[in-house]
């Protein structure tokens, strides 16, 4: 999964989302906001969130048939616990509820 595109996506819009997001902090701190800074703040995000969050959804989604193959994180009945879960259905869960 770590070789897919969707990680370089989703790595790169939420690196560049936060270089912007801290340097407008350092600079306000600063009482120096440059524009482009501010302007970067405000307005790039309507390209690196969306950039962001299908990064992490076409991630999740290549990762499912691993993770249903292999059971990772999975916890079947019977055990001690009494008590079963089951990570492949739990990663569909999150996907949908990115849904706004």
């Amino acid at each position: 999964v770590q070789t897919e595109d969707s990680v370089l996506l989703f790595v790169v819009a939420w690196t560049i989302t936060e270089i912007i997001r801290y340097s407008f902090y350092t600079f306000s701190l600063l009482n120096h906001l440059p524009y482009l800074i501010k302007w970067a703040r405000y307005t790039l995000f309507i390209v690196l969130y969306p950039m962001g969050v299908s990064g992490e959804l076409l991630t999740i989604y290549a990762a499912l048939p691993f993770v249903r193959q292999s059971g990772l994180y999975s916890i079947s009945l019977p055990n001690k616990y009494n008590f079963s879960f089951d990570y492949y259905t739990f990663l569909i869960l999150v996907m949908i509820s990115y849904i706004p």
